[in-house]
């Protein structure tokens, strides 16, 4: 199950960016991807040959790859080499203990944060244990968590929560606040809240948006306006995806074992943060047409787009962000050069990695070139966020996002078309049946116009 969770999970690196919108959502693309961890798109250290694709026809003729540093692995059921099986090899555990133990000693509190949050999810547990954190989350007693690993798991997450309330380091709140979600009310961790995380980061949009949701949980309008404000105020949007992958990467033995323990240890890191996104649906609610009728509100909705959409570190905050500002009346030149930001990672990935070693979108490199081309990516992400990246490559390659733009535009374009024909289906089978028909988006249709030629 681990690792078809994994698998599934890297199928995110295949943009969705142009499925039609949730008509609950007032048509905010929120379908997109939550994550893109652009398996190719660091060019390998080492030239292809050394390095060929993997076979998937073992020494005696059954279903094998092999992985780099290890030898032959068996496929698991999703017909990718056993993940489950290699996390349990003695020497991938210790490599992990590794690289947490250099974590821990080079960077600090903040390494310490990280290392901790890595250990209550399972990390670099003898025999591939799984995640402890879930026994916190387990109430019945089917589930079978085990009163060893709830154990195990609540004096991590005091010993991180103790953390949190002793930091003036919004990133360490961050995760603290982050994990405690699995028992809010359980020892230190009663005494966090996301005010406090507002107040460590007051330049950072992302915890007023937490806000956001409990003021409409609460039915609270003035508390409402007031972070939809800050959100339209803040100098960015950090989220930090891949912090605790970039901090892996970057710490990751020199041997081949080595590269495969950190690369299954980043990809854990990236769906644990993949698992709790930020709730942007809760922004798409306070700015549906009803409400930004007035002035005010749509003002503030208008700003709070622009945020998501321009000073952030997450590609899918950019592409909220577009999405909401296309239905607030923005230009089509301008969301289509956001989104046009996402169709220029593509072709980033695409042109970074040599042809011999290019991994597809759906597979864990078993390579150790492609492992290590993994960690080149996360480390990057991890500095940078994940839209930085392709903005430095743009202007490495000489490229213009205009063609990117002018593509994205015909893309949007065609996506509407068919969603347009598909609403006026659904109408026509309602009014047939009396049924209540669907309620197209409020956004204005892409120009008929030709989009500018790359």
């Amino acid at each position: 199950m681990a690792a078809l969770v994994l698998v599934a999970a890297l199928a995110i690196v295949v943009w969705k960016a142009f499925a039609p919108g949730d008509p609950e959502t007032g048509g905010v693309d929120l379908a997109l991807p939550m994550l893109s961890t652009s398996i190719a798109s660091a060019p390998s250290s080492e030239p292809a040959a050394s390095d060929p694709e993997p076979s998937t026809a073992g020494p005696s003729g059954t279903e094998m790859v092999e992985v780099c540093g290890l030898g032959w692995v068996p496929v698991d059921a999703s017909g990718t080499w056993d993940m489950r099986t290699v996390r349990a090899v003695p020497d991938v555990v210790a490599s992990q203990r590794a690289v947490l133990d250099a974590i821990r000693r080079d960077d600090g509190e903040f390494g310490a944060a990280i290392a901790t949050s890595l250990e209550l999810h399972g990390a670099a547990r003898d025999g591939d244990a799984g995640d402890p954190a879930r026994a916190l989350r387990c109430k019945d007693p089917a589930c079978g968590a085990s009163a060893e690993d709830k154990q195990f798991a609540a004096g991590l997450l005091e010993q991180l929560a103790k953390q949190g309330t002793a930091t003036q380091d919004a990133r360490i709140y961050a995760i603290a606040l982050r994990e405690c979600a699995s028992a809010p009310e359980q020892g230190s961790c009663a005494l966090l809240n996301v005010d406090q995380w507002a107040r460590l980061d007051p330049d950072n949009a992302l915890p007023w948006l937490h806000i956001l949701k409990r003021a409409r949980q609460r039915g609270d309008e003035a508390q409402t306006a007031e972070a939809l404000y800050r959100i339209g105020t803040a100098a960015r949007f950090e989220e930090g995806l891949f912090a605790a992958a970039g901090r892996i990467a970057d710490n990751a033995g020199a041997g081949d074992v080595d590269a495969i323990a950190a690369q299954l240890l980043a990809l854990d890191a990236v769906l644990q943060a993949g698992a709790r996104q930020a709730p942007f649906i809760d922004l798409s609610a306070v700015c549906r047409a009803p409400a930004t009728a007035d002035a005010n509100r749509r003002q503030a909705c208008d700003a709070a787009a622009a945020t998501l959409a321009e000073r952030s570190d997450s590609a899918l905050a950019l592409v909220t962000g577009a999405s909401l500002g296309r239905r607030l009346g923005w230009t089509d030149d301008r969301v289509d050069a956001l989104r046009g930001l996402v169709l220029a990672r593509s072709a980033m990935d695409n042109d970074s990695a040599p042809a011999s070693a290019a991994v597809s979108s759906g597979d864990v490199p078993s390579t150790c070139s492609g492992a290590r081309r993994m960690l080149a990516t996360f480390s990057r992400q991890g500095q940078l966020g994940e839209l930085q990246p392709v903005r430095d490559w743009l202007g490495q390659e000489g490229r213009s996002i205009a063609g990117y733009a002018g593509e994205a535009h015909e893309l949007y374009r065609q996506r509407e078309q068919a969603t347009a024909v598909a609403v006026a289906a659904d109408a026509a089978s309602a009014a047939a049946s009396n049924a209540p028909a669907l309620v197209p988006s409020s956004a204005s249709p892409y120009s008929a116009s030709q989009p500018p030629s790359r």
